[in-house]
């Protein structure tokens, strides 16, 4: 079986790490005025997609509603791995102040599959955080320091429209369950006019960098609000903005480890201490293989491993 909160993490953007200091490009963040905020709001829905298959939808939406600013994301997954099917829910909800700072007032995260689930509830309470963890051991309560997610984190991708071709905007990224901070970077590539749907659009195309090395952890491409278009994630999930009739219609994908399959015929010693595996990698499907986070993919003699 699978393990529900490590599979819904490597999913989400939001578990992308910390970047490394000193980048060999212009790194931004910028300070919106409240009324540029409200006007960064937006309801989307998505088709998640495995190698070309549907497995699942997301929504993220964000915005002013009762004297909070809100920032929601809900995906569901419908996976084989390794055999086994894996029906998942991950489901996050934040409201922030809406004066600045900004500052995260409440978070809401469940991660569900099958009969194991976990719900986490955090209450701003004056310099410090109440946060509830429900699991199948019960509940614990535990005073967590303030973190400064804020509201300009969640909707930061609206801002792209402000940046040129190499320069890289940086946002802050928030696992309520860790109580930790990520730091991905979007590093413009790209921009220009298309149709959308009839209408002319700008269009603003990212490579995501993430980790202490800032390598390529995914690429996007987003419109003049800095909502996903399409986004890929490691080379492995896409999410493509869809209207809801058609996202939510999903079926299981294909198996998750279906291209690391391979016949090992040779001891490798302890499996604990095996830090690298290379393999030799055969068929048409080869051409389509690409290096993201920690998988390297190289052509030497005309081999590709």
């Amino acid at each position: 079986m699978v393990r529900t909160w490590a599979l819904a993490a490597f999913l989400l953007v939001a578990a992308l790490a910390a970047p490394s200091a000193g980048q060999d490009f212009p790194l931004q963040r910028f300070n919106p005025t409240r009324a540029e905020l409200e006007r960064a709001g937006f309801d989307e829905w998505y088709g998640a997609y495995r190698r070309g298959e549907k497995c699942g939808y997301a929504r993220i939406r964000a915005g002013e509603q009762e004297g909070v600013f809100r920032f929601e994301k809900i995906y569901r997954w419908k996976l084989v791995a390794m055999g086994s099917k894996v029906d998942a829910l991950v489901r996050e909800r934040y409201t922030f102040d809406l004066t600045a700072p900004y500052a995260l007032r409440s978070a809401r995260m469940l991660r569900r599959q099958g009969d194991e689930q976990l719900e986490v509830e955090a209450e701003r309470k004056g310099q410090q955080f109440m946060v509830t963890t429900i699991n199948r051991q019960g509940r614990s309560k535990r005073l967590r320091k303030l973190i400064p997610y804020t509201y300009v984190d969640a909707v930061a991708r609206t801002f792209l429209v402000r940046l040129k071709l190499g320069d890289a905007l940086r946002l802050l990224t928030f696992d309520p369950d860790k109580w930790q901070l990520g730091a991905p970077t979007y590093r413009l590539a790209d921009t220009k006019t298309i149709k959308r749907r009839g209408v002319p659009t700008r269009i603003y195309r990212c490579k995501i960098l993430a980790g202490t090395e800032q390598s390529l952890a995914g690429e996007g491409v987003y419109d003049e609000r800095g909502v996903i278009l399409k986004e890929d994630l490691y080379g492995l999930f896409q999410l493509r903005a869809e209207p809801e009739e058609l996202a939510k219609q999903a079926d299981y994908s294909g198996d998750l480890y279906e291209a690391g399959k391979a016949k090992i015929d040779k001891p490798l010693g302890d499996p604990r201490t095996v830090r690298k595996l290379v393999l030799q990698v055969g068929g048409k499907g080869r051409k389509r293989l690409a290096s993201f986070g920690p998988q390297r993919v190289w052509v030497e003699e005309g081999k590709t491993y």
